[in-house]
């Protein structure tokens, strides 16, 4: 150390020189070095920025694909009990809920469209499961109303109305008709659907055709056996779309309600 202390002595002219360039020297040298640590906090900040507007943006579109899913599910649902209500009036009379029935199945065919496009795998088969069931209970009323809401003629007389025996007794022998043909039975059904005929020509109001309709509708399987089993059907798909989708949406989830209600 001392030998630099001399050294310094011996040299002090050249040092006097130097010295205002090493303090220019050091200044530059810190504000380089500030410069470096500010650009790096700068880049770090910008980083974080950017980091925190993309998760600001995941969350809006979770939030808005959880919406999204929640509205368009329900409106699939709520078009397939539409269809479902139209055709189970259509047994009873048939009005404008042909018209009704036609109407909510095209709406439950776009709602399928839209759930393809942004439901997860599993609502999407779970609504065509919906899907089915809805059509096979509008099949049904399709193909059998007609000779339902005839029937209907027959047994809404009520005791001691006009018309009630021979309403009684029609009622009677396509019922008899009806379980010789459940049983496959060849003999009798000839005799059977001849008397039906006949008892039903006594009934007022019931035209041939409406006749026709019946006889040949005592020969199909049990319409009150195919409906329970439709309806059955549909409520099974109906509250296993339902279910499925409160797990996805984690309905029962508070915490994320509130996350999403605020995003």
């Amino acid at each position: 150390m001392s030998q630099i202390i001399e050294f310094v002595k011996d040299h002090s002219a050249e040092f006097t020189l130097l010295v205002p360039f090493l303090a220019i020297f050091g200044g530059i040298f810190g504000n380089w070095i500030g410069a470096r640590v500010q650009a790096s906090g700068g880049k770090a900040q910008a980083s974080a920025a950017r980091d925190a507007a993309r998760i600001t943006a995941d969350a809006q579109h979770i939030a808005t694909l959880h919406t999204d899913r929640r509205k368009e599910i329900a409106a699939f649902i709520h078009a397939a009990r539409q269809g479902i209500n139209s055709a189970e009036l259509l047994f009873f009379e048939e009005g404008e809920h042909a018209a009704s029935m036609r109407s909510a199945y095209e709406s439950l065919t776009m709602k399928q469209a839209e759930l393809e496009l942004i439901a997860p795998a599993e609502i999407v088969t779970l609504a065509e499961r919906l899907m089915l069931a809805t059509e096979g209970f509008n099949n049904l009323a399709a193909s059998r109303s007609k000779a339902a809401r005839t029937l209907h003629l027959l047994t809404r007389i009520r005791a001691g109305e006009p018309g009630y025996d021979v309403a009684r007794h029609a009622y009677s022998a396509l019922e008899e008709l009806r379980t010789l043909y459940q049983a496959a039975a060849d003999q009798g059904v000839v005799a059977a659907r001849s008397a039906a005929r006949t008892a039903l020509r006594d009934v007022p109001g019931i035209n041939d055709h409406q006749i026709e309709l019946l006889l040949t509708d005592a020969a199909l399987p049990s319409l009150e056996t195919l409906k329970g089993n439709a309806i059955t059907t549909f409520a099974t798909a109906q509250r296993n779309l339902v279910n499925a989708t409160r797990a996805v949406l984690r309905s029962d989830d508070v915490r994320h309600n509130e996350f999403t209600s605020q995003a």
